[in-house]
């Protein structure tokens, strides 16, 4: 078999991949967890992380923010890659991921982009423009069809970057409750309902201080609450 073969694989947009990536880690799940049990510590994971591209003709390629580089190179050339993974108690596997584009090009590179007509019911066309749907989004959507094919874990382990009310009402809602969210805390303007009060990140930790429920954890260096 040549190389032209792997390449008409990669290029087939009807190839259902996700399925594919799904049917595997279904496997691996038979093998590791045969009796299907929901341990107390398994999770899903949501982390983005960019992928790099150097050419600008790329289809849907666009600058992403890139908050790890610092201040003076805020955006790279790439797509944000959110994965979504699954944590049984032991392993990890990984179950889903989708590309996406932020920051447009300028309309003399856009023109310039490789552009491939797909069929619209097509898993390719279905990728292209999920390429254009916000993360939190995506993420959701994973999370359902993930459930869907099975899979159950009693946390959602995110970043600070994902929660909201509508993200978190969200994953309560999936199988009655069944999933509590894990999250950074913004420091931010929002407010969380504590005793009766509204108080926002900086004054909700002042209190706990008061209250003397912060616990530190000197191997890891952080505060619990």
């Amino acid at each position: 078999m040549k190389k032209d073969a792997f390449y008409r694989v990669k290029n087939n947009e009807r190839l259902p991949w996700r399925k594919l990536l799904f049917s595997v880690s279904k496997q691996f799940q038979k093998l590791v967890n045969p009796e299907k049990e929901v341990k107390s510590n398994s999770a899903f994971v949501f982390d983005d992380t960019i992928d790099q591209r150097t050419g600008k003709k790329i289809e849907k390629v666009s600058y992403v923010n890139d908050h790890v580089a610092g201040r003076k190179k805020k955006s790279t050339l790439g797509f944000k890659n959110l994965t979504m993974g699954f944590f049984d108690g032991k392993s990890f596997t990984p179950l889903d991921f989708s590309l996406h584009s932020e920051k447009a090009l300028k309309r003399r590179d856009k023109k310039k982009q490789y552009n491939k007509e797909r069929d619209p019911k097509s898993n390719g066309a279905k990728r292209k423009k999920e390429c254009e749907m916000d993360k939190i989004t995506s993420a959701l959507r994973m999370l359902k069809r993930a459930v869907k094919h099975g899979f159950r874990a009693k946390y959602v382990l995110v970043d600070s970057w994902f929660p909201s009310k509508d993200f978190l009402s969200t994953v309560r809602d999936i199988k009655n409750g069944a999933m509590h969210v894990i999250c950074a805390v913004r420091r931010d303007f929002r407010k969380y309902s504590y005793n009766g009060e509204e108080l926002n990140a900086k004054e909700l930790f002042k209190v706990l201080k008061k209250e003397k429920k912060e616990k530190r954890c000197r191997k890891k260096n952080f505060a619990l609450f």
